[in-house]
């Protein structure tokens, strides 16, 4: 057997089994026909949704909600600082250096693999 033939066998069982349950479970007609439909079709949406998640791409964040973000962080952090004492933690500060840190060891690499390559 192929493997369609499988995944065709798999969702008739399903299908007789979410019949049959309804069937005991909801005496109304009409909902029993709308949850046997939802039964039936869950699966196709279901690997809709997951292809749609696997091919799409990441939805970027603007920068407008990016300052949002650390606008709402340097307010927590001065809410932290007046309750417990301490430094003032400047995430934007930290983010730069991080940033720069990041930039100067991918060129520290880039140099290395470009040494190693001549």
């Amino acid at each position: 057997m192929t493997l369609l033939t499988y995944l065709l066998t798999i969702y008739l069982m399903m299908c007789i089994v979410a019949i049959v349950i309804v069937r005991a479970a909801v005496s109304e007609p009409v909902l029993r026909t709308t949850f046997v439909l939802i039964g039936c079709l869950a699966p196709f949406f279901a690997i809709y949704i997951l292809l749609r998640t696997v091919f799409s791409a990441a939805g970027e964040t603007s920068q407008e909600e990016k300052e949002q973000i650390l606008k709402s962080a340097e307010e927590i952090e001065q809410q932290r600082v007046k309750r417990f004492g301490g430094s003032l933690f400047q995430l934007r500060e930290k983010i730069k250096v991080k940033y720069i840190h990041a930039l100067n060891e991918t060129a520290e690499t880039i140099e290395r693999v470009v040494v190693r390559a001549a």
